[in-house]
């Protein structure tokens, strides 16, 4: 899917998936207080290495095999769960405030963050007017569910299917 339809898949990674993941407040505030999307902290380059990392990341682990043993995608999405985990114990040395923006990255900020990469992609296709066949849709659906069990999703907030990821 991946192959085929990747320069579609990465503009609506990057015009729809995450600014919408990035519209989330809670979710948000991780981003704002360690710097990685605004230049306050430094420049542009913080920004646009974020999002490179970020389409590096998908590249890796959508190429065909990416998520088998000792590939580059299994190697990058287990990168995203040892940065999550920084992140985490960095935000809560810096005096994190739970209260009001929940855990860092948290089980919920991941559910959302995996459905605007799986089933947001699987709407914006068909809204462009690429139209996938049943088993393409799982296949694509599958491979991030595999992400979301890497990257340390509790299994059950990974919907068993596309179609329940689209609902």
């Amino acid at each position: 899917i991946y192959i085929r339809h990747g320069i579609w898949i990465s503009l609506l990674l990057s015009y729809k998936s995450l600014p919408e993941c990035y519209a989330c407040a809670k979710g948000a505030e991780v981003l704002h207080k360690t710097a990685r999307l605004n230049e306050d902290h430094g420049s542009l380059e913080t920004y646009s290495r974020r999002i490179a990392e970020t389409a590096q990341f998908v590249m890796f682990a959508m190429s065909p095999g990416g998520l088998s043993s000792r590939k580059r995608g299994l190697v990058a999405t287990q990168k995203v769960r040892l940065i999550h985990g920084v992140v985490r114990y960095y935000l809560w040395q810096q005096d994190w405030d739970e209260k009001t923006f929940d855990k860092p990255i948290n089980q919920e900020d991941m559910a959302g963050t995996l459905m605007s990469f799986s089933a947001l992609i699987l709407e914006g296709l068909d809204q462009l007017g690429i139209k996938l066949e049943p088993v393409e849709k799982e296949a694509y659906f599958h491979c991030w569910r595999v992400i979301g069990h890497i990257v340390g999703l509790d299994d059950d907030l990974i919907p068993d299917n596309a179609a329940d990821g689209i609902k």
